[in-house]
């Protein structure tokens, strides 16, 4: 029952993180930020509270990328949808470097297929961002 209590604890805290994160970008996209950009604010955010090094993320294949945020971090879908929008909007950020916004993109594009054909879980929002990441890494190859 106690472990039970924990995972149950630990699901509910990643989604108020989360939540929070993206809480937080929406504020500084429309100029409600401080000094920081909002790239360096998720950054931050995601080490400091989930303990997610995005910089190890990125380098990950994609399998590697989806066990690593199941297993070690335990994301479940809910989850992986709300780190998908706040990658993308970190992508999205004129701040990020061409090279970053590829992988980023990558990585967005890696969880999105995983929630729509390993676990089924069928989104219109969720397919059109597909379409639009795939026509996107298809002209930056």
């Amino acid at each position: 029952m106690e472990q039970r209590d924990f995972i149950t604890r630990e699901i509910e805290r990643i989604a108020q993180v989360l939540g929070r994160l993206l809480t937080r970008l929406a504020g500084l996209n429309r100029g409600g930020g401080g000094e920081q950009s909002s790239s360096a604010v998720c950054y931050n955010a995601l080490r400091e509270e989930l303990n997610l090094d995005t910089d190890k993320l990125l380098q990950l294949s994609r399998c590697e990328a989806i066990e690593y945020l199941t297993n070690e971090l335990n994301f479940i879908p809910e989850h992986l949808e709300m780190l998908q929008d706040i990658l993308l909007a970190v992508a999205d950020d004129p701040e990020t470097d061409s090279s970053r916004r590829y992988y980023l993109h990558c990585l967005v594009l890696t969880i999105a297929d995983y929630l729509e054909h390993d676990l089924q879980r069928f989104s219109f929002s969720r397919l059109e961002t597909i379409g639009r990441l795939r026509e996107e890494l298809m002209h930056e190859c």
